[in-house]
């Protein structure tokens, strides 16, 4: 242990270029999502100095950190990150094998926000064009929305049910954001939690509810934002007062997804 030396060192993205090519011997492949993520984080000032930085083995093999070299090339950025020098081998089986706190755990734990749930950080994601997974950035888009946000969530309220997913209250959070009343928004919620009608668009609503709970909802990412097209045409046309006999799927979004330069 005596050999194990920790510094704080200002990166330039020459030095991790140079760290890369002579250090980075064994490792895992590189992820191009989570490089592009550090790299926005870096580039708008959201990279916060942590323990967690950069790490070689006793013998000057990179150990832990190629990501963060990576993103400070592509960011073209002097970063200030912790150094670690001289850790022995066997500490492999401590590197990146613990339980990875949650973005929602996190954002929750500031104490900024109250309870954020995974719901509500799923939601976000859904209304930008590619959704976000590091923390920083999750929490620039809930700053941003966080007024909306709380209003959709008491709209569905707190229990968590299949027509109050992430897809339906990122449709609501994104129609809200786009100017439609509050009041006309809050009665869409009603009818689809409920599925009770009292006017003849409310069918809309229990035509989308009866998708929902068919599962029709389900599956990757480019499938929920694909039924949450959907959502926002049934959404639409109940603003409208138009009754649908059947919602077919669309290409475009009624309600435009968010913009990452609001949050920048």
């Amino acid at each position: 242990m005596s050999n194990i030396k920790i510094d704080v060192i200002t990166i330039t993205p020459e030095m991790a270029a140079q760290w890369l090519e002579k250090s980075n011997t064994r490792n895992r492949s590189v992820s191009e999502k989570t490089v592009k993520a550090y790299a926005d984080d870096i580039i708008n000032n959201r990279w916060e100095l942590t323990g967690q930085g950069i790490s070689f083995y006793d013998d000057g093999v990179l150990a832990d950190g190629q990501h963060r070299l990576h993103a400070i090339i592509m960011a073209d950025k002097p970063t200030t990150m912790t150094v670690t020098k001289g850790l022995l081998q066997s500490a492999i089986n401590g590197i990146d094998q613990h339980r990875a706190r949650a973005v929602h755990d996190t954002l929750t734990l500031k104490q900024d926000y109250g309870r954020v749930t995974a719901t509500d950080v799923a939601a976000l994601r859904l209304c930008y064009p590619h959704g976000k997974t590091n923390t920083a950035a999750m929490e620039a888009m809930l700053v941003e929305n966080y007024e909306n946000l709380t209003i959709v969530n008491q709209m569905f309220g707190a229990q968590s049910t299949k027509t109050g997913s992430a897809i339906m209250r990122a449709t609501v959070l994104l129609a809200l954001a786009d100017g439609e009343d509050k009041c006309d928004l809050a009665e869409f919620v009603d009818v689809l939690v409920n599925g009770i009608t009292t006017q003849p668009h409310h069918k809309t609503v229990v035509l989308l509810r009866d998708m929902i709970l068919q599962g029709q909802a389900g599956g990757g990412e480019a499938h929920r934002r694909a039924f949450m097209r959907k959502s926002q045409l049934a959404l639409s046309r109940f603003l409208k007062k138009q009754a649908a006999k059947r919602l077919s799927d669309v290409e475009y979004y009624t309600y435009p997804l968010l913009s990452y330069s609001d949050i920048n």
